[in-house]
């Protein structure tokens, strides 16, 4: 099988991950040479020279408005959305996609954790989740803050809706996130039970904590080598980032001034 030579070109904290999981995917042959056919960074500047070359770009909801404007012209680089390749965000996304789900009426999404403080790239990562599930731009946005405490209200021209909320009150390193989504015709509910799951040893029995994020940034890792082997366009774009930044600062806005805001166009 062809493999795509990849050169990851990222900070500290994503270094062991990004190896370990593209090491795992057969279409990728890593390599620290300058000879390579694509780059995984989490670096926008530097994303922003690479004018001929295909660059995954993660943890781009950190990028500021101009970098962006600037990727969004670039027919190069591909956004890492990772919260898109959790297994059972894509699970919800293809049963909606193929039918089973019918049309989509309310889609509901927990993100707690310790953070101090809700940061807007959090916040952004999961809007983009319902501007993707719901395949439209919200026309009434509403959001209340509280202390390291947001909720989201967002409603669509079809007469679906979204109700987020984002807590960092909880005790230190726990966290907990759900998603579930309601349509015409089915529904789907993703909970890994206070992310943790049942684990029996010799020692007893404990709770171990669970997370998805490995096994999406390999799916992520594998979608973007794929898709340039073949030539295939991806399924996101930097325009997705810029729409989901933008309905972001709808949305502070909203809770800043306690009033709805009717429509959030794309940019």
């Amino acid at each position: 099988m062809k493999r795509l030579n990849v050169s990851i070109r990222v900070s500290p904290e994503w270094q062991e991950r990004c190896h370990e999981q593209a090491g795992r995917s057969n279409a990728i042959r890593l390599t620290n040479s300058d000879s390579f056919d694509a780059v995984v960074t989490d670096d926008a500047d530097f994303a922003m020279h690479l004018e001929s070359c295909p660059v995954l770009l993660l943890q781009p909801m950190q990028s500021d408005d101009e970098t962006i404007q600037t990727l969004v012209r670039s027919s190069c680089c591909r956004p890492g959305l990772t919260e898109r390749w959790r297994p059972s965000v894509q699970q919800t996304h293809a049963a909606l996609s193929d039918g089973r789900l019918g049309h989509p009426g309310l889609l509901r999404v927990h993100v707690w954790n310790s953070n101090d403080e809700i940061q807007p790239c959090q916040v952004a990562q999961q809007l983009d989740l319902a501007l993707w599930l719901f395949a439209d731009s919200p026309d009434a946005v509403y959001a209340v803050e509280r202390d390291r405490y947001l909720q989201v209200h967002l409603g669509f021209p079809a007469g679906g809706m979204a109700m987020l909320d984002f807590a960092g009150s909880l005790s230190a390193d726990n966290r907990y996130d759900s998603l579930s989504l309601i349509g015409s015709t089915g529904a789907v509910y993703a909970d890994d039970h206070a992310n943790r799951s049942l684990l029996l040893h010799d020692q007893g029995t404990s709770a171990v904590r669970t997370g998805e994020s490995d096994t999406a940034l390999a799916g992520l890792l594998n979608a973007f080598a794929t898709d340039v082997l073949h030539g295939k366009e991806p399924a996101e774009s930097m325009q997705d980032v810029a729409n989901a930044l933008q309905l972001t600062r709808a949305v502070l806005t909203s809770a800043a001034s306690q009033t709805v805001s009717m429509g959030a166009q794309h940019v």
